[in-house]
């Protein structure tokens, strides 16, 4: 029995190169769905922002929930950058998040499908919520949760999300974000 290599450490991922994958998710979602149950949704509404990023970023919540505070917070960061890099880069900024129920679909091009309820895009929709500036016990406000303010909640009632695999050679993976209008406000 011959050993097993072992994995070698993920690149990080430029934000060209996020961009880049950004443009090539829309592409491939525009096109057929290549497989019978690639669970694909029907886009409601306008885009408003989309997002490419590392597979190694955006984990299945089993894998995740096992890592020390200082890993999460690290992957978080690393996502708020990336998304924040793409966002300037697209030019688009909001005053205000969203009015409505936002679409957000999150596919995932990957060799592996994940769970059906692995919520491998939670952080990366965390992070399209606003900003949490949460009080410590001395009264202080030292920790904050760094969001872009595109959508008011993550809450099924503020926003239809919904999240899939797709399939993708080895090597090729990445992960496709996109934030649509959705369900406009009935006045």
């Amino acid at each position: 029995m011959t050993p097993k290599k072992p994995r070698k450490a993920p690149q990080p991922a430029t934000v060209s190169q996020c961009v880049l994958w950004a443009e090539r998710g829309q592409e491939l979602l525009e096109q057929t769905a290549a497989g019978a149950h690639s669970g694909r949704v029907e886009p409601k509404g306008m885009i408003v922002a989309r997002f490419g990023l590392p597979l190694h970023l955006c984990q299945p919540q089993n894998r995740r929930c096992h890592q020390p505070g200082w890993v999460y917070r690290q992957i978080r960061n690393q996502l708020f950058e990336l998304m924040a890099a793409q966002q300037m880069i697209a030019g688009r900024f909001l005053g205000d998040p969203l009015p409505g129920r936002p679409q957000v679909r999150c596919a995932r091009f990957s060799p592996r499908a994940t769970d059906a309820y692995a919520d491998w895009a939670k952080q990366a929709v965390d992070i399209l919520c606003p900003s949490v500036v949460k009080r410590t016990r001395e009264g202080g406000f030292s920790k904050t949760s760094m969001g872009l303010g595109i959508i008011l909640g993550d809450s099924p009632e503020l926003i239809a999300q919904h999240q899939w695999c797709e399939p993708a050679k080895v090597g090729n993976g990445f992960v496709y974000l996109e934030v649509r209008t959705g369900d406009e406000v009935q006045v």
